[in-house]
């Protein structure tokens, strides 16, 4: 075990709520070791009992994903809002999949693409950005606002996103949201694509 992770056990042992869930995120993800699903329940366990969003966060990630637990999505999408009722804005890329997807709760994309942008804007999450943003170019889910969304593709496509690069080159195809269609900037960023793609 990696000596940064024996020090979050330590640390846990001694009662640091903090360091419960953060030693539970790395037995979860296999830093420093084998990934351990009942080790990592354990810990998130302890640490949501006293009220933790990463430990709430954590159970809900075991039981939608079926680790360590029976899959159970609306167990889950529970453990998902308590989390972000805990103020941990990192379950809103979960609540985002929760309501896109149907699972756990009644599909709703509206809260979806809510959660989407809080999950863009709060965390960067790269998976959240292209459909925050064509929420905002469309307005689902909240007013149109196409300079944010433009803001948010670029800001993605030049820290390397393929979703956004791929999206840039559609809106600006095809006019999306109001922005002008703009053969160079389809050039560009197809060109952009292909170079990101062969990165893959």
């Amino acid at each position: 075990m990696a000596a940064s992770v024996r020090m979050l056990k330590m640390a846990a042992e001694a009662g640091d709520v903090s360091s419960m869930a953060n030693y539970a995120k790395a037995r979860l993800l296999g830093e420093g070791g084998a990934k351990d699903f009942e080790e990592a329940k354990a810990w998130f366990t302890r640490a949501a009992e006293q009220g933790n969003g990463r430990g709430l966060n954590g159970l809900g990630i075991l039981h939608y994903t079926g680790s360590g637990f029976p899959v159970d999505h609306k167990q889950g999408a529970d453990y998902f809002e308590k989390a972000e009722a805990a103020g941990f804005t990192s379950s809103a890329y979960w609540l985002m999949q929760v309501y896109r997807d149907g699972k756990g709760r009644a599909a709703d994309q509206d809260r979806a693409a809510r959660y989407a942008l809080l999950c863009a804007d709060a965390i960067g999450e790269p998976s959240c950005v292209v459909p925050a943003a064509n929420a905002l170019l469309f307005g689902v889910g909240m007013p149109k606002e196409a300079k944010r969304a433009m803001d948010m593709l670029l800001t993605a496509a030049k820290a390397g996103s393929v979703d956004a690069i791929a999206m840039l080159t559609v809106v600006y195809e095809h006019g999306i949201g109001g922005i002008p269609k703009d053969a160079g900037a389809v050039q560009y960023w197809k060109q952009q694509l292909e170079i990101a793609v062969r990165k893959l």
